[in-house]
């Protein structure tokens, strides 16, 4: 089992080793020969052999120039490209058109120049529009229409009938100046002969001159049995019937020139041709193409530049209203400049263009990642981390030396991140604006399976071999694991599948679109890449990755999705939603509040809807929290503060200046700041913005002095600009673990980290956020700070200028920028010879050479400015870790800010949280029966599913302890939004119901929507259990009987209805019957804990509860136990060498297990493939947080049979 997976993709050779560092060519052939007619893997299930494969071996042959000339595609041209560079050849850009009019013509087709090439690309984006994704429809007409400056190959095809010779003539005529020609290849057979005489003949007949090519479809030979079995896949049949259809020989690879001059010899013309042709397109580069940004829209009489200079000083202003700090000026100053230089304003135009759609439409959003780094970012708004308080490098953003354009990710709420997008179609047009492309590989066990199928194993066979293999296998199989799904592991044909399957892993299946990377442009994009139509609706793509427009130096505006912010917004509108209704009641009643302006124990409605109002209410009527971190001053009783300012007021608090008054090593404060003194819960500090916390408690007041959420009250509504800032007990949830559902640290690793780090103010979640990253863990950097921060280690530095970079993470450099910061202040880099640095960081185990430079650099600068040698030496093997993805530290910073959001959101709001997160279900570790669980703990009454009572979504009902969380009909399996709304509609006309008949009469839902609700149990308001609902639909269909309606909706049919269900007795349901269905319909049961039922045989055997494993004085340290529980996640981390960790849940709460790589292997069935086990281990304890350390395991589903619970398996 490896250390760290196998790549879900074949690496980019931009990202490979050596990749476009530029190797001479292996050899020179004595004659000249170029292959032409190239078809990569790229041509889906055709190719197979990778396109910097064939690239690489044109140069190994000496070819004069690598070509590849997929169908209908440039999707793995810049892939060749690449290769092309690093290896030293020329290379041809082009494709094969395959025309659909005449049906079959096809021909080779090259660039020239840059305007070729753009004529290439709106041809096949013509073809591709036109079509559904996947496809190209092309005429011979659209050819002619774009021919100028290209070069053609006309390929041969059968009998070569009067239709084919017909476009052949026509060609002829437009393709002027010798830029036609028409391919000959042997086909190896006893007629080759009379079959190139026919081609010759055709050539000849229309003036058209032959080039020499072998139609390769492989790099080297022994890839023909891959390219058999790719076609088998294509085709659906397997090798024994594929027969004709299958290649007859091993002749479809590279060769090398003097081979091709021998089977030429008849005609030497055809083979110099070839070399000709391939010395005319490789005139072309891609390196040509100079990406222009849009331009936009500016006040007349400014340049962009001078419209982004007024907007940063104006948006610092509002920042900043005491006065914009000279460090931040500074900053601002020193980014504008080179900002400038690189004529990158309207990039950033663009970005502040769409926060502010995003806020005018109330969207959430939030910029992350380098442009957390910038100080024009954050004044723009379109990041909250304050650069008075995070040390930003800008140089890690934009870097004058690199020259590459920035890039901003920015997340918005991921159910309305389609508004956005859409406002950028609408903005740019379909012909400059595009989403990037995603290239689906084959992995593990789909390539098995395709193989298997095509090799002519049984369904049950591939099925089982599949399901047998882990996404970290890399194709490779224990033999035991075979053996235990009844396969011999020595049957040839197995083997052969195996080693098939190891081939295929990595070959591109189709694209896909990337989550939200958008090219723009100014010109057409159509003319730089071919754009096709994505699967879904109203949505194009380009044909490259991120990857290939990164190695052609494309900007990418990413427009993300992230589901937390989908969940606070929701989050938000439910906690609003019912402290409205608590105002309206107060006021129908005539109550005073208490003196500060606050409800006090107001029961609100019955049910409070999250989101009441339209949808243009919800979107218009308060977008006072937009941006995370974002600060507006509120007039109490104005709607969202009374309008929506373009940029955000500062913040005191979260991340504003009070939020980092308390650092790590430094407890004592910042004056400067203000104090950041904790406020105990309902101890004296001003009200928070809604006082009464659905907990109970009064919730702690804002820290510091200028904290302006003094005066906010329930009349206020709740948003991210006043969540009460540093709350000591959200902290001390958060410090003891407490945190499923709240973001980023719900994982099992971190939730072991947090009693040991124990977060008290926001600097201290960055920490969290980046330190349990692969990074520092493979960089020694976590044990090291722990134990500084613990006490247990003294913290020393070696100079001043290391200890201003590294003080605040008590002198170990767990951030990228740090690492840079070092480089800079203690090596002597220039800021752009540190952002070389971060990006060998990135790829230094695929360029060893590179980081190795940059290693002697840093040591030998370190050495000559007076640090010990030891000490350089240990800062570069720290830096190296982050080779292994480690947080920047503007990452960190934005994501901590919804980490704290969320964390007193869940403190305070526990309902409307877990609501919440339902509602944005599928996000996060925990599926909805551990979210509801934990809401359980926490004291909130859930209750269930009812048609009379649940909307769509989840809602709260108010009851004298604090609202109760009703289930929502979207829990229920299967059944549609559109139904549960219709139902919902006729509850709220005429509701509600007493039979399921009325019912369905009012709502005029399918009768398979009811026998769904029904098996949910969701009509216990009508009196009925799941059986006498079931029965009650039984006889239901969807034919309309329109001759007896009148009858059936009569009130004495209603009443036979309800007397009939009244009367009905049918057999009892056993309790662990009841809650299997409940997980069969609903994934989750309030009935009870499926575990429960099988205590008294668990106990029998001495196994503990989770309760148990919480008490130390029942379970301490060391001692050897017996757990049980239903499998709530699997993880493996790429470098926990191959431990799996384990979460499982009892009725009693949920239990963390650690599984050695060995045990592992051991116990596999039980542990990879079962909804509950048995395990046997050691309890090891650190702090609040215990853990059971596997030997044995065994599966418990022969107990517990017929559970239908899943659980979510990460790496």
């Amino acid at each position: 089992m490896p250390e760290s997976p196998p790549s879900k993709v074949r690496p980019h050779p931009a990202r490979a080793p050596g990749g476009g560092e530029g190797v001479v060519a292996r050899g020179r052939a004595e004659v000249a020969y170029a292959e032409l007619c190239v078809t990569s893997n790229f041509t889906f299930l055709t190719g197979a052999s990778h396109p910097e494969e064939l690239v690489e071996r044109a140069a190994e042959l000496g070819h004069v120039a690598a070509a590849v000339a997929d169908v209908n595609t440039l999707a793995g041209i810049v892939r060749a490209h690449v290769a092309a560079k690093e290896a030293g050849i020329p290379l041809a850009v082009g494709c094969r058109v395959v025309l659909t009019e005449p049906e079959g013509f096809s021909t080779l087709v090259f660039a020239t120049d840059r305007a070729s090439y753009g004529r290439l690309c709106r041809l096949l984006t013509l073809g591709k529009r036109r079509a559904p994704k996947g496809k190209c429809f092309l005429t011979l007409d659209d050819l002619v229409e774009h021919q100028e400056g290209l070069l053609a190959v006309a390929l041969p095809v059968g009998g070569m009938d009067e239709r084919w010779r017909g476009a052949l003539a026509r060609l002829r005529g437009v393709f002027d100046g010798d830029r036609l020609s028409l391919a000959v290849w042997r086909e190896y057979g006893a007629d080759d002969r009379a079959w190139m005489a026919r081609v010759a003949e055709a050539g000849e007949r229309y003036g058209v001159p032959l080039v020499a090519t072998n139609n390769v479809h492989y790099h080297v030979p022994r890839r023909r049995v891959l390219q058999d079995v790719v076609t088998c896949i294509r085709l659906g049949c397997t090798i024994e019937e594929a027969g004709l259809r299958l290649a007859a020989n091993a002749e479809r690879h590279l060769k090398a020139p003097g081979e091709m001059a021998r089977l030429f010899a008849e005609m030497p013309g055809a083979v110099a041709r070839s070399a000709e042709v391939a010395r005319r397109a490789a005139a072309f580069s891609l390196d040509e193409l100079r990406y222009e940004y849009p331009e936009e829209v500016v006040p007349p009489g400014r340049t962009p530049m001078e419209h982004l200079t007024e907007l940063t000083w104006k948006g610092a202003a509002v920042r900043y209203p005491r006065g914009v700090p000279e460090k931040v000026a500074g900053l601002i100053r020193h980014e504008l400049a080179l900002i400038d230089q690189l004529n990158y304003a309207p990039y950033f135009l663009t970005v502040h263009d769409l926060v502010s759609f995003a806020r005018g439409r109330g969207i959430l959003c939030q910029g992350r990642g380098a442009a957390a780094n910038s100080a024009v970012c954050y004044c723009l708004g379109v990041t909250s981390v304050d650069p008075d308080r995070v040390e930003t490098l800008f140089e890690r953003f934009i870097s004058r030396e690199r020259n590459e354009p920035p890039d901003i990710d920015i997340d918005f709420e991921h159910e309305r991140r389609e508004e956005v997008i859409q406002y950028l179609y609408g903005k740019y047009g379909r012909e400059r604006a595009a989403l990037t492309a995603v290239v689906i590989s084959y992995r593990s066990r789909s390539a098995v399976r395709e193989v298997g199928k095509a090799m002519g194993l049984s369904l049950d066979c591939v099925d089982r071999l599949a399901k047998s293999m882990d996404w970290w296998d890399g194709g490779v199989i224990d033999r035991a694991r075979i053996r235990e799904q009844g396969i011999n592991p020595d049957d040839p044909t197995l083997r052969m599948v195996m080693a098939l399957a190891r081939e295929l892993l990595g070959f591109p299946r189709h694209l896909s679109q990337h989550v939200g990377g958008f090219v723009l442009t100014k010109g057409l994009l159509s003319e730089t890449v071919p754009i096709e139509n994505a699967a879904m609706e109203d949505r194009t793509v380009i044909e490259w990755d991120k990857d290939d427009i990164d190695a052609l130096g494309i900007l990418k505006v990413d427009v993300l999705g992230l589901g937390m912010l989908t969940c606070i917004r929701k989050c938000f509108d439910l906690i609003n939603a019912r402290h409205k209704g608590t105002e309206a009641q107060r006021d129908q009643r005539g109550n005073r509040s208490d003196g500060r302006g606050c409800d006090q124990d107001v029961p609100g409605p019955d049910r409070v809807a999250e989101g009441q109002g339209t949808d243009e209410e919800r979107r218009s009527g308060d977008g006072a929290d937009a941006a995370v971190g974002d600060v507006r001053a509120h007039k109490p009783g104005a709607a969202g503060g009374g309008g929506l300012p373009e940029i955000p007021a500062p913040r005191e608090g979260i991340a504003g200046r009070a939020g980092h008054a308390v650092r790590t090593g430094d407890r004592d404060g910042d004056d400067q700041g203000g104090s950041a003194r904790p406020v105990a819960p309902g101890g004296g500090g001003p009200p928070s913005a809604v006082a009464d916390h659905e907990d109970g408690s009064e919730g702690a007041g804002p820290v510091g002095p200028s904290s302006n959420s003094s005066s906010l009250c329930a009349s206020v509504p709740l948003c991210l600009d006043n969540v009460p800032p540093e709350d000591p007990a959200t902290y001390d949830m958060i410090c003891g673990a407490d945190t499923i559902g709240v973001f980023q640290i719900e994982s099992r690793a971190q939730m072991t980290m947090l009693p040991r780090l124990r977060p008290r103010c926001y600097y201290d979640l960055v920490i969290e956020v980046a330190i349990v990253r692969p990074g520092p863990i493979q960089g020694n950097m976590v044990h090291p700070y722990l134990r500084r921060r613990e006490g247990l280690e003294p913290v020393t530095y070696p100079s001043e200028a290391v200890r201003a970079v590294l003080a605040r993470t008590l002198g170990v450099p767990l951030f990228q920028e740090q690492a840079m910061r070092l480089a800079i202040v203690a090596a002597g880099f220039t800021a752009g010879e540190a952002d070389q640095l971060r990006r060998a960081m990135a790829s230094w185990k695929r360029k060893g050479d590179l980081i190795a430079r940059f290693g002697r650099k840093l040591i030998d600068g370190m050495t000559a400015r007076g640090y010990e040698r030891e000490f350089a030496e240990r800062c570069f093997e720290q830096i190296k870790g982050f080779s292994e993805y480690g947080f920047p530290e503007s990452h960190a910073a934005s994501f901590a800010l919804l980490v704290y959001v969320s964390a007193w959101l869940k403190r305070h709001h526990p309902a409307a949280f877990a609501a919440a997160l339902l509602n944005s279900q599928p996000m996060g570790f925990y599926g909805p029966a551990q979210i509801v669980r934990d809401a359980q703990a926490h004291g909130v009454e859930v209750r269930p599913v009812d048609v009379n009572r649940s909307a769509w979504d989840c809602t709260l009902e108010e009851t004298p302890a604090g609202p109760a969380l009703r289930l929502g009909m979207r829990m229920v399996k299967g059944l549609a939004e559109s139904e549960a709304t219709a139902i919902e509609a006729a509850v709220r006309r005429a509701g509600p119901f007493r039979t399921v008949a009325a019912l369905r009469r009012a709502s005029g839902v399918r009768a398979a929507s009811l026998r769904r609700l029904a098996a949910a149990d969701a009509f216990g308001s009508m009196g009925l259990d799941r059986q006498r609902a079931l029965w009650a639909v039984r006889g239901l269909t969807d034919e309309e009987l329109p001759l007896f309606e009148a009858v059936l909706n009569s009130p004495a049919a209603e009443a036979a209805d309800e007397a009939a269900d009244c009367g009905l007795q049918l057999p009892p349901i056993c309790a662990p019957r009841k809650i299997a269905y409940d997980y069969a319909s609903l994934g989750l049961s309030l009935k009870g804990h499926p575990m429960a039922f099988v205590r008294d045989w668990l106990d029998a055997r001495g196994a503990v509860t989770a309760a148990d494993l919480r008490d130390q004085g029942r379970t301490p340290n060391g001692r050897v136990v017996m757990a049980a529980g239903i499998v709530v996640v699997r993880q493996r981390p790429a470098t926990a060498k191959g431990t799996v960790f384990m979460t499982v849940e009892d009725e009693t709460g949920a239990m963390n297990l650690i599984v050695r790589q060995g045990v592992y292997k051991r116990y596999r069935r039980a542990l990879r493939g079962s909804v509950a086990v048995l395990v046997r281990g050691r309890v090891e304890r650190r702090g609040e947080v215990s853990h059971v350390l596997v030997r044995t395991a065994k599966s418990l589903d022969g107990r517990l049979k017929n559970l239908a619970a899943v659980s979510r398996d990460f790496h």
